[in-house]
């Protein structure tokens, strides 16, 4: 039987990276919205511009199929309780 622990510690470290990047996304995305940094920084442009790359395709997928609940976009809220429960299963059926 093939050790596994490398590839599911692996797989939820980069799991861990991509809620920290969405955390990221969320914060830069309030910072924008009350106008606390400038959004046409370069710098801060660019950051967003890779945020949103990563982050934008699951979330679209998820909106196609929760809409908004009076305006309130819960796609982030379900994608970390989606990555949270794959780390489980992860954890749970394959860590040996």
């Amino acid at each position: 039987m093939i050790n596994l622990n490398p590839f599911i510690n692996l797989i939820s470290a980069i799991l861990s990276i991509y809620t920290f990047c969405l955390i990221l996304y969320v914060i830069l995305h309030y910072l924008f919205l009350f106008k606390i940094i400038n959004p046409y920084n370069q710098f801060v442009q660019q950051f967003h511009i890779f945020l949103i790359k990563i982050t934008e395709p699951i979330l679209s997928r998820i909106r196609k199929y929760i809409p908004n609940i009076n305006g309130i976009d819960i796609s982030i809220i379900v994608l970390f309780l989606a990555i949270h429960f794959i780390k489980d299963i992860l954890y749970t059926y394959l860590y040996v």
